[in-house]
Formats: structure tokens, sequence, C-alpha cells
């Protein structure tokens, strides 16, 4: 089992603090999907997202923990979380945008996922990156130290602290960051993906 609800939460309650003041804090929300892979129940050719949730960054995420938690649960599936902060109002203008599209293109088979799919879309109001660092024979704990130690010491901009937290997943770990010169990291760690729009592992059941 995968449970990361406690670091997720941290992230959002200290966005939340730095944001405050700066942004309408009710117009800010986390992209929350639960998502059944194929490849995990060997059900079907695609992964399909069964749920979507707008989770309020003033709210605390323990308010939808149960409910995620019973969901993945009853159908062996996986929640992800964005750890990028969003707009209500960009997802909003971006939610008519697709809607104008349907009405071009004549195709209205999916506008039920009209919102899921804004929220996808929409650029965050603050970037954090996922770093998806993979166990493997020859890389483990310490070596994903090094890629922290590495971001934070040898990636520009020099004078912060990149790194935000580290998640496990099923395979090794997240690392989620702030963002960084990304060309020096590629140059060292060639294998290693930068996620920089999309979501982080929030809860595995055991089941998978």
């Amino acid at each position: 089992m995968i449970d990361n609800f406690n670091q997720i939460d941290r992230i959002i309650t200290d966005c939340a603090m730095k944001l405050s003041g700066h942004y309408d804090i009710y117009d800010i929300y986390y992209h929350l999907q639960i998502i059944k892979r194929s490849k995990d129940t060997g059900e079907g050719a695609n992964s399909v997202c069964l749920k979507a949730y707008q989770i309020d960054v003033n709210h605390p995420l323990e308010k939808y923990q149960e409910d995620i938690i019973q969901f993945c649960e009853k159908f062996r599936a996986r929640a992800y979380i964005n750890p990028s902060p969003k707009s209500k109002e960009a997802t909003a203008v971006q939610m008519l945008n697709n809607l104008a599209d349907c009405f071009r293109k004549r195709d209205f088979q999916h506008t039920n996922r009209i919102w899921n799919s804004a929220a996808g879309q929409v650029g965050a109001i603050v970037k954090r990156w996922v770093i998806d660092c993979d166990y493997s024979e020859n890389f483990g704990d310490r070596d994903i130290n090094n890629v922290i130690n590495f971001i934070d010491q040898e990636c520009q901009p020099m004078d912060t602290v990149k790194f935000i937290t580290c998640v496990p997943t099923k395979n090794g770990k997240h690392i989620i960051t702030t963002p960084f010169d990304s060309r020096h990291f590629k140059e060292v760690y060639p294998n290693i993906d930068i996620h920089k729009n999309n979501p982080t592992v929030l809860y595995i059941p055991n089941s998978l």
C-alpha cells in the first residue's frame, strides 16, 4: 500500500500559507483523480478516470481521505494528485473553450469529461515538478538522495532550495521540486523523467 496523504497535505498547507494575501485563496484548488489502470487489473485496453476531485486549498486533505481510500479499495484504483495548485477561474475559461470545441466539431460524446480535461490542461498558479525516480538493480535510496542534492546544489537557480518533498511510488519515488534549469540535470541523469504538469501518487491499495 502507498499512502502519501500526510506528505501531500503538508504541500497543500504550506502552499496555502505562501499564497495567502497574494491570490484569492478561494480560487485555488488541486486536481485529484482516481484512475483505474488496465495494466493493474487486466480489464479493458485503456486506463480510465473513475472520479475526479477539486481539492480546495483552504480545506485539509483529510476531509476527502476516507472517501478516496474507500473508492480506491472498492474499485482497485489509484489516486493521483497534481502538486501544482491551479485557478478555478482559469479552469472555467478552459472549460468554455473545450465546450466551444465540442460545438465546432458537433461531437458531444464526452461532455461529461469537460471539467476533468480542463483541469488537466490549464497551467499552474505555482509550478511544482515531479521527478520520477524508479528503483533498479543499480539505483536505490542513496542514489535518490544524490539526485535531490544535485538538484539543490548543481542546478540553477542556485540561491533557492528547490526540493519540497519525496513520496514513495510502487516502483521508486517521486521527488517534488520547484522549477529549475533542467538542461544540466538531463546531461547527468538522462534516464530520469521530469514531469512539469503531472500528478504524483496519493494512494495505491495493497491489492495492486
